[in-house]
Protein backbone atom coordinates (compact mmCIF):
# COMPACT_ATOMS: atom_id res chain seq x y z
CA UNK A 1 0.00 0.00 0.00
CA UNK A 2 1.22 3.35 -1.24
CA UNK A 3 0.77 6.55 1.12
CA UNK A 4 0.88 9.79 -0.60
CA UNK A 5 1.50 12.89 1.76
CA UNK A 6 1.27 17.01 0.31
CA UNK A 7 4.52 18.41 0.86
CA UNK A 8 4.24 22.24 1.01
CA UNK A 9 6.17 24.06 -1.52
CA UNK A 10 6.46 27.04 0.88
CA UNK A 11 6.45 27.16 4.60
CA UNK A 12 3.01 28.13 6.40
CA UNK A 13 2.84 31.23 7.34
CA UNK A 14 2.85 32.34 11.53
CA UNK A 15 -0.39 33.43 11.28
CA UNK A 16 -1.62 30.38 9.24
CA UNK A 17 -0.09 27.96 12.12
CA UNK A 18 -1.60 30.09 14.54
CA UNK A 19 -4.89 29.74 13.10
CA UNK A 20 -4.49 26.06 12.61
CA UNK A 21 -3.39 25.27 16.16
CA UNK A 22 -6.42 26.89 17.53
CA UNK A 23 -8.96 26.06 15.27
CA UNK A 24 -9.84 29.23 14.12
CA UNK A 25 -10.47 31.71 11.14
CA UNK A 26 -8.63 34.20 9.50
CA UNK A 27 -10.58 37.68 9.16
CA UNK A 28 -8.62 40.70 8.70
CA UNK A 29 -8.23 43.12 11.70
CA UNK A 30 -9.57 46.61 12.73
CA UNK A 31 -6.95 49.06 13.38
CA UNK A 32 -7.99 51.68 15.18
CA UNK A 33 -6.19 55.47 13.88
CA UNK A 34 -5.93 58.26 16.36
CA UNK A 35 -4.95 61.38 14.23
CA UNK A 36 -1.38 63.11 14.54
CA UNK A 37 -0.57 66.79 12.88
CA UNK A 38 2.06 65.08 10.72
CA UNK A 39 1.38 68.19 8.08
CA UNK A 40 -0.16 68.51 4.64
CA UNK A 41 2.52 67.78 2.26
CA UNK A 42 3.14 63.61 0.50
CA UNK A 43 5.70 61.74 1.98
CA UNK A 44 7.17 58.08 2.82
CA UNK A 45 7.77 56.69 6.03
CA UNK A 46 10.84 54.87 7.29
CA UNK A 47 10.44 52.70 10.58
CA UNK A 48 14.41 51.34 11.52
CA UNK A 49 15.28 49.89 14.12
CA UNK A 50 12.15 47.72 15.07
CA UNK A 51 12.04 50.19 17.86
CA UNK A 52 15.29 49.67 19.30
CA UNK A 53 18.10 52.77 19.77
CA UNK A 54 19.54 51.85 16.10
CA UNK A 55 18.65 50.48 12.92
CA UNK A 56 19.40 46.90 11.34
CA UNK A 57 21.13 48.31 8.63
CA UNK A 58 24.38 50.48 8.62
CA UNK A 59 23.92 52.73 5.41
CA UNK A 60 20.28 54.53 5.89
CA UNK A 61 21.73 58.21 5.96
CA UNK A 62 23.72 57.47 2.14
CA UNK A 63 20.87 55.95 1.26
CA UNK A 64 18.28 58.60 2.16
CA UNK A 65 21.07 61.28 0.71
CA UNK A 66 20.46 59.41 -2.64
CA UNK A 67 16.97 59.56 -2.36
CA UNK A 68 16.25 62.93 -0.58
CA UNK A 69 17.21 65.76 -3.93
CA UNK A 70 14.78 63.61 -6.24
CA UNK A 71 12.32 63.55 -3.95
CA UNK A 72 12.56 66.74 -3.22
CA UNK A 73 11.64 68.00 -6.82
CA UNK A 74 8.91 66.36 -6.09
CA UNK A 75 7.95 67.76 -2.60
CA UNK A 76 7.85 64.62 -0.89
CA UNK A 77 9.27 64.08 2.46
CA UNK A 78 10.53 61.42 4.08
CA UNK A 79 9.92 60.98 7.52
CA UNK A 80 11.76 58.23 10.47
CA UNK A 81 8.87 56.80 12.65
CA UNK A 82 11.00 54.77 15.41
CA UNK A 83 11.13 57.71 17.98
CA UNK A 84 13.64 55.97 19.85
CA UNK A 85 16.68 55.62 17.54
CA UNK A 86 19.63 57.69 18.80
CA UNK A 87 20.96 58.31 15.92
CA UNK A 88 18.89 60.81 13.93
CA UNK A 89 19.12 61.30 10.22
CA UNK A 90 19.78 64.06 7.91
CA UNK A 91 17.22 65.21 5.44
CA UNK A 92 14.55 63.37 7.06
CA UNK A 93 11.79 64.12 9.65
CA UNK A 94 12.44 62.41 12.56
CA UNK A 95 9.49 61.94 14.85
CA UNK A 96 11.28 62.42 18.36
CA UNK A 97 8.06 61.87 20.57
CA UNK A 98 6.32 58.81 21.02
CA UNK A 99 3.20 58.66 19.14
CA UNK A 100 2.04 55.08 19.77
CA UNK A 101 0.74 52.54 17.51
CA UNK A 102 -2.32 53.57 16.64
CA UNK A 103 -0.88 57.04 16.02
CA UNK A 104 1.66 55.38 13.79
CA UNK A 105 -1.17 53.63 11.82
CA UNK A 106 -2.73 56.73 10.87
CA UNK A 107 0.63 58.42 9.35
CA UNK A 108 1.55 54.61 7.60
CA UNK A 109 -2.06 55.09 6.22
CA UNK A 110 -1.26 58.47 4.36
CA UNK A 111 2.24 57.32 3.29
CA UNK A 112 3.40 56.75 -0.68
CA UNK A 113 5.58 53.79 0.01
CA UNK A 114 6.73 52.47 3.91
CA UNK A 115 10.02 51.15 4.20
CA UNK A 116 10.73 49.02 7.16
CA UNK A 117 13.26 46.53 9.22
CA UNK A 118 10.33 44.07 10.48
CA UNK A 119 8.46 44.95 12.82
CA UNK A 120 4.54 45.95 14.08
CA UNK A 121 4.92 48.49 11.47
CA UNK A 122 5.66 46.84 8.61
CA UNK A 123 1.51 44.90 9.91
CA UNK A 124 0.37 48.15 10.17
CA UNK A 125 1.30 49.24 6.09
CA UNK A 126 0.33 45.70 5.16
CA UNK A 127 -3.17 46.17 6.41
CA UNK A 128 -3.67 48.97 4.54
CA UNK A 129 -2.21 47.57 1.55
CA UNK A 130 0.64 49.94 1.22
CA UNK A 131 3.88 49.45 -1.32
CA UNK A 132 6.11 48.33 1.11
CA UNK A 133 10.26 47.60 1.05
CA UNK A 134 11.96 45.78 3.68
CA UNK A 135 15.02 43.91 5.17
CA UNK A 136 15.27 41.33 8.29
CA UNK A 137 18.38 40.22 9.69
CA UNK A 138 16.66 36.67 9.71
CA UNK A 139 16.61 35.55 6.14
CA UNK A 140 13.56 33.21 6.70
CA UNK A 141 11.77 36.47 7.59
CA UNK A 142 7.66 36.20 7.23
CA UNK A 143 5.85 37.97 4.69
CA UNK A 144 3.35 40.78 5.45
CA UNK A 145 0.29 38.28 6.18
CA UNK A 146 -2.41 40.87 4.29
CA UNK A 147 0.05 42.46 1.49
CA UNK A 148 -0.52 41.72 -1.94
CA UNK A 149 2.52 39.68 -2.81
CA UNK A 150 3.16 42.65 -6.18
CA UNK A 151 3.34 45.08 -3.21
CA UNK A 152 5.64 43.74 -1.21
CA UNK A 153 9.83 44.26 -2.08
CA UNK A 154 11.86 41.83 0.60
CA UNK A 155 15.38 42.89 -0.07
CA UNK A 156 17.16 40.11 1.31
CA UNK A 157 15.51 37.67 -1.71
CA UNK A 158 16.09 40.05 -4.23
CA UNK A 159 19.95 41.10 -3.38
CA UNK A 160 20.08 37.37 -2.60
CA UNK A 161 22.43 38.32 0.67
CA UNK A 162 22.20 37.14 4.15
CA UNK A 163 24.24 40.11 6.09
CA UNK A 164 22.08 42.74 5.46
CA UNK A 165 24.97 45.07 5.34
CA UNK A 166 25.79 43.92 2.04
CA UNK A 167 22.78 45.33 0.46
CA UNK A 168 24.19 48.41 -1.59
CA UNK A 169 22.41 51.42 -0.44
CA UNK A 170 22.30 52.80 -4.20
CA UNK A 171 20.19 49.23 -4.41
CA UNK A 172 17.45 49.88 -2.25
CA UNK A 173 17.42 53.97 -3.35
CA UNK A 174 16.63 52.40 -6.62
CA UNK A 175 14.11 50.14 -5.07
CA UNK A 176 12.55 52.94 -3.13
CA UNK A 177 12.30 55.48 -6.00
CA UNK A 178 11.03 52.68 -8.66
CA UNK A 179 8.14 52.01 -6.17
CA UNK A 180 6.90 55.89 -6.69
CA UNK A 181 7.63 55.12 -10.49
CA UNK A 182 10.81 57.26 -10.22
CA UNK A 183 13.56 57.14 -13.41
CA UNK A 184 17.10 56.38 -11.17
CA UNK A 185 19.83 56.73 -13.30
CA UNK A 186 22.79 55.53 -11.37
CA UNK A 187 25.69 57.76 -11.86
CA UNK A 188 28.61 55.43 -9.24
CA UNK A 189 27.60 52.38 -7.93
CA UNK A 190 29.15 50.81 -4.51
CA UNK A 191 32.41 48.19 -4.76
CA UNK A 192 33.54 48.47 -1.28
CA UNK A 193 32.40 50.07 2.40
CA UNK A 194 34.91 50.22 5.57
CA UNK A 195 34.36 49.17 8.87
CA UNK A 196 34.79 52.26 9.78
CA UNK A 197 32.87 54.55 7.44
CA UNK A 198 30.12 55.01 9.64
CA UNK A 199 32.15 56.33 12.34
CA UNK A 200 31.88 60.00 11.24
CA UNK A 201 34.25 62.22 12.46
CA UNK A 202 36.22 65.25 11.68
CA UNK A 203 40.24 65.32 11.69
CA UNK A 204 41.78 68.63 12.69
CA UNK A 205 45.98 69.79 11.91
CA UNK A 206 46.27 72.20 14.40
CA UNK A 207 48.12 74.63 11.81
CA UNK A 208 45.56 77.32 11.97
CA UNK A 209 43.88 78.94 14.80
CA UNK A 210 39.54 78.51 13.75
CA UNK A 211 36.47 77.94 15.29
CA UNK A 212 34.80 74.92 14.24
CA UNK A 213 31.41 73.27 14.14
CA UNK A 214 31.08 69.49 15.55
CA UNK A 215 28.18 67.82 15.48
CA UNK A 216 26.76 67.19 18.50
CA UNK A 217 27.54 63.18 19.86
CA UNK A 218 30.90 63.56 17.85
CA UNK A 219 34.31 64.08 19.01
CA UNK A 220 36.86 66.62 17.04
CA UNK A 221 40.09 64.23 16.42
CA UNK A 222 43.39 66.47 16.43
CA UNK A 223 46.05 65.04 14.63
CA UNK A 224 48.94 66.53 16.56
CA UNK A 225 51.39 63.86 14.55
CA UNK A 226 50.65 65.53 11.22
CA UNK A 227 51.30 68.67 12.33
CA UNK A 228 52.36 69.78 16.38
CA UNK A 229 51.31 72.48 18.09
CA UNK A 230 50.01 72.92 21.37
CA UNK A 231 48.66 75.81 21.43
CA UNK A 232 45.95 75.49 18.61
CA UNK A 233 45.21 71.99 20.03
CA UNK A 234 44.32 73.96 23.60
CA UNK A 235 41.52 76.50 21.94
CA UNK A 236 39.94 73.19 20.49
CA UNK A 237 39.72 71.14 24.06
CA UNK A 238 38.18 74.37 25.48
CA UNK A 239 35.12 74.16 23.10
CA UNK A 240 34.90 70.76 22.23
CA UNK A 241 35.61 67.09 23.43
CA UNK A 242 38.77 65.80 20.91
CA UNK A 243 40.40 62.55 20.43
CA UNK A 244 43.90 63.66 20.36
CA UNK A 245 46.44 61.82 17.95
CA UNK A 246 50.24 61.55 18.64
CA UNK A 247 53.45 60.14 18.20
CA UNK A 248 55.16 63.11 20.57
CA UNK A 249 54.41 63.75 23.70
CA UNK A 250 52.16 66.54 25.34
CA UNK A 251 52.18 68.71 27.66
CA UNK A 252 51.32 66.93 30.72
CA UNK A 253 49.73 70.12 32.60
CA UNK A 254 47.68 70.91 29.30
CA UNK A 255 46.34 67.29 28.90
CA UNK A 256 45.58 67.55 32.78
CA UNK A 257 43.54 70.66 32.95
CA UNK A 258 41.47 69.81 29.99
CA UNK A 259 40.83 66.23 30.56
CA UNK A 260 37.26 65.82 31.36
CA UNK A 261 37.22 67.11 27.35
CA UNK A 262 40.01 64.08 26.08
CA UNK A 263 37.68 61.32 25.17
CA UNK A 264 41.21 59.48 24.38
CA UNK A 265 44.73 60.35 23.62
CA UNK A 266 45.74 57.58 20.57
CA UNK A 267 49.60 57.32 21.29
CA UNK A 268 51.42 56.25 18.18
CA UNK A 269 54.41 54.29 19.26
CA UNK A 270 57.25 54.15 16.62
CA UNK A 271 60.85 53.14 17.11
CA UNK A 272 61.93 55.97 19.32
CA UNK A 273 58.96 56.32 21.78
CA UNK A 274 58.43 57.82 25.83
CA UNK A 275 56.45 55.31 28.11
CA UNK A 276 56.89 57.90 30.91
CA UNK A 277 54.43 60.28 28.88
CA UNK A 278 51.98 56.88 29.56
CA UNK A 279 53.01 56.34 32.67
CA UNK A 280 51.82 59.76 33.61
CA UNK A 281 48.68 59.54 31.60
CA UNK A 282 47.93 56.36 33.38
CA UNK A 283 48.33 58.42 36.87
CA UNK A 284 46.50 61.56 35.94
CA UNK A 285 43.58 59.66 34.84
CA UNK A 286 43.82 60.71 31.30
CA UNK A 287 42.05 57.87 28.68
CA UNK A 288 44.37 56.50 25.92
CA UNK A 289 45.11 54.02 23.68
CA UNK A 290 48.18 52.85 22.00
CA UNK A 291 49.20 51.71 18.45
CA UNK A 292 51.77 51.03 16.06
CA UNK A 293 52.60 50.32 12.68
CA UNK A 294 56.17 48.68 13.68
CA UNK A 295 56.48 45.42 12.30
CA UNK A 296 56.54 42.21 15.15
CA UNK A 297 60.23 41.71 15.58
CA UNK A 298 60.39 45.78 16.39
CA UNK A 299 56.92 45.64 18.21
CA UNK A 300 58.16 42.27 20.50
CA UNK A 301 60.51 44.41 22.95
CA UNK A 302 57.74 47.20 22.98
CA UNK A 303 55.22 44.86 24.60
CA UNK A 304 57.24 43.87 27.05
CA UNK A 305 58.08 47.69 27.51
CA UNK A 306 54.21 48.25 27.93
CA UNK A 307 53.47 45.42 29.57
CA UNK A 308 52.04 47.04 32.81
CA UNK A 309 49.83 50.02 30.68
CA UNK A 310 48.11 48.16 28.19
CA UNK A 311 48.21 46.42 25.02
CA UNK A 312 49.38 47.73 21.84
CA UNK A 313 47.04 47.64 19.16
CA UNK A 314 49.03 46.83 15.45
CA UNK A 315 47.75 49.40 13.12
CA UNK A 316 47.34 47.26 9.92
CA UNK A 317 47.84 48.86 6.31
CA UNK A 318 46.11 47.08 4.24
CA UNK A 319 46.46 46.28 0.52
CA UNK A 320 43.79 44.99 -1.96
CA UNK A 321 45.09 41.60 -1.84
CA UNK A 322 43.20 41.49 1.75
CA UNK A 323 40.14 43.15 0.51
CA UNK A 324 37.92 40.53 -1.87
CA UNK A 325 36.35 43.22 -3.32
CA UNK A 326 38.93 45.55 -4.58
CA UNK A 327 41.46 42.58 -5.11
CA UNK A 328 40.55 41.89 -8.86
CA UNK A 329 40.39 45.40 -9.63
CA UNK A 330 43.00 48.55 -10.85
CA UNK A 331 41.70 50.77 -7.65
CA UNK A 332 43.22 53.93 -9.03
CA UNK A 333 40.08 53.76 -11.79
CA UNK A 334 37.92 53.90 -8.68
CA UNK A 335 36.36 56.82 -6.47
CA UNK A 336 35.52 57.13 -2.58
CA UNK A 337 33.84 59.43 -0.36
CA UNK A 338 35.57 59.78 3.29
CA UNK A 339 33.61 59.23 6.62
CA UNK A 340 34.48 63.36 7.15
CA UNK A 341 36.54 65.81 6.27
CA UNK A 342 40.42 67.21 7.39
CA UNK A 343 40.72 70.56 8.27
CA UNK A 344 43.82 71.94 7.42
CA UNK A 345 45.12 75.43 7.16
CA UNK A 346 41.81 76.86 6.66
CA UNK A 347 41.13 74.52 3.41
CA UNK A 348 39.28 71.63 3.48
CA UNK A 349 40.45 67.90 2.43
CA UNK A 350 38.19 64.77 2.14
CA UNK A 351 41.05 62.49 3.86
CA UNK A 352 44.37 62.90 5.18
CA UNK A 353 45.20 60.75 2.18
CA UNK A 354 44.41 63.90 0.45
CA UNK A 355 46.14 66.18 2.68
CA UNK A 356 49.26 64.74 2.19
CA UNK A 357 48.37 64.56 -1.53
CA UNK A 358 47.82 68.91 -1.07
CA UNK A 359 44.37 67.41 -3.36
CA UNK A 360 42.36 69.80 -2.38
CA UNK A 361 38.02 69.32 -3.20
CA UNK A 362 35.30 71.60 -3.82
CA UNK A 363 32.99 69.23 -2.23
CA UNK A 364 34.22 66.83 0.27
CA UNK A 365 30.65 64.87 -0.26
CA UNK A 366 31.03 63.99 -3.20
CA UNK A 367 33.37 60.76 -5.09
CA UNK A 368 36.67 62.01 -6.06
CA UNK A 369 39.27 59.57 -7.90
CA UNK A 370 41.71 57.49 -6.16
CA UNK A 371 45.03 57.61 -6.35
CA UNK A 372 46.46 55.04 -4.06
CA UNK A 373 49.58 55.43 -1.97
CA UNK A 374 50.19 54.13 1.27
CA UNK A 375 48.22 56.62 3.41
CA UNK A 376 45.37 55.73 1.84
CA UNK A 377 45.40 52.26 2.97
CA UNK A 378 46.30 53.62 6.06
CA UNK A 379 42.53 54.81 6.04
CA UNK A 380 40.98 52.84 3.65
CA UNK A 381 38.28 51.22 6.51
CA UNK A 382 37.35 55.11 6.77
CA UNK A 383 36.23 55.13 3.00
CA UNK A 384 33.06 54.46 0.79
CA UNK A 385 34.50 53.11 -2.46
CA UNK A 386 32.48 53.54 -5.88
CA UNK A 387 32.99 52.37 -9.19
CA UNK A 388 31.32 55.18 -12.15
CA UNK A 389 29.15 53.93 -14.42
Amino acid sequence: MTSIYHIPTQPMHKVQSYATSLGLKIDKPTILENYYPIGNFDYITFSLGEDSESAKYNFWQHVIDLCFPILEQRNIKLVQLNENLKLKYNNCINLNEKIGPNKKAYVIKGSKLHISETGLDLDLASHFNKDVIFLSQSKNKDLPFWIEPSKCTFLNETEKVENINKIKPEKIASKILSKLGVDFNLEFETVYIGENYNNKAIQFIPDQNTDINVPEGQHLVVRMDKFFDETNLENQLKKHPCIVVTNKVVNLNLLNTYKKHIANVVYFIEKRDDQEFIDNLQSMGVPYILMSYLNEEELSSKKIKYLDNSLINKAEILNKEKIEELKDLDVNSLFYISNGPVLSNFKVFKSVFDYDNKNLVENPSLPSPIKENEEFWKEVQNFHILRKL
